[in-house]
């Protein structure tokens, strides 16, 4: 693997998109490491979270843990897997799953080396001052920073499927649309089934 490639996914992405797909089966392994450190990244980030707004609901925290742990590690499979075979039905795509998988992990990195550690200073600059009078206006200061983030990686995922599937933008938006509304359709059940609803379970108490 060219160390390069980091440095291009953030300054030259679609240079980066074409390296990847052109040559997934170096990348996958690489793919597995990234989905690995997201899944990690994502448990602390979680704690960090939880910590602020239920401190005293251990047993839900720990319990949401273990879900997230899976649910994380399980979801890009999923989302790899849905986008291709969606791709294919629709668009007929000439494509694979490890070439998709790889360049959709790979579209995640600039998030996880830029945005990961602003949103942990951000966390650390206002957890000891945070509290339920404050606690929205805190929220809405921390949205506004990780937003960028956010847009930056939903554009990458784009350039990323279009790519790897060899599809315009519009069917990418399609493919996704549709992928994320089947992805509901099995996880969130789930997840109220395992956790229970956020709401009627207590996890937020004002």
């Amino acid at each position: 693997m060219k160390v390069s490639i980091i440095k291009d996914i953030i300054i030259h992405p679609k240079k980066a998109f074409v390296e990847i797909t052109e040559n997934e089966k170096e990348y996958f392994e690489i793919a597995l490491i990234v989905l690995g450190i997201q899944v990690i990244v994502g448990l602390l980030e979680f704690g960090n979270n939880m910590s602020l707004l239920v401190p005293e609901n251990e047993d839900k925290t720990i319990g949401s843990q273990s879900y997230l742990i899976i649910a994380s590690a399980f979801l890009p499979f999923l989302t790899a897997w849905l986008v291709l075979n969606i791709s294919k039905k629709l668009n007929k795509t000439q494509s694979n799953f490890k070439r998709v998988f790889s360049a959709l992990q790979f579209a995640v990195i600039p998030s996880l080396l830029l945005g990961t550690p602003i949103q942990a200073i951000v966390l650390a600059l206002f957890s000891e001052s945070i509290n339920m009078e404050n606690l929205f206006g805190t929220m809405a200061i921390f949205v506004v920073i990780t937003v960028p983030f956010g847009i930056w990686s939903i554009i990458l995922w784009i350039m990323a499927c279009k790519q790897s599937l060899q599809l315009d933008t519009t069917n990418v938006i399609s493919v996704a649309i549709l992928a994320i509304i089947i992805t509901a359709v099995i996880f969130i059940p789930i997840s109220i089934l395992l956790n229970g609803s956020p709401i009627q379970e207590g996890w937020f108490e004002i």
